[in-house]
């Protein structure tokens, strides 16, 4: 989580600032993977710098974590959906009509 603002904790750290956030935000803060990184929005230099490109850094290691695969119903659902449309695409390359019609010649 990247919070912005560091600069107007002032003297209180970001630990003391999370332990007076409560209910949802409480929850959502601490359920996050990766940590908490504060950036100040008045520091400029290679300290600044060298912050962004490590939050940038973390952003990319957890892009690749993807997105949960879908399981048991939706996941069969997924399938044969997929499956139908290549049977569908292979009767269509096959100058075939869908399963079911009746061709006369």
């Amino acid at each position: 989580l990247v919070w912005t603002h560091a600069d107007l904790l002032e003297e209180a750290s970001l630990q003391e600032f999370l332990e007076g956030l409560d209910g949802d935000a409480r929850v959502a803060a601490d359920s996050l993977r990766g940590g908490h990184c504060l950036l100040d929005n008045v520091s400029t230099g290679g300290a600044a710098s060298a912050l962004v490109e490590d939050v940038l850094d973390r952003c990319r290691r957890f892009s690749r974590l993807g997105r949960p695969q879908p399981s048991g119903k939706h996941a069969r659902r997924i399938r044969q959906d997929a499956m139908r449309r290549r049977e569908a695409r292979r009767r269509a390359d096959a100058g075939e009509g869908p399963p079911g019609l009746c061709c006369v010649s």
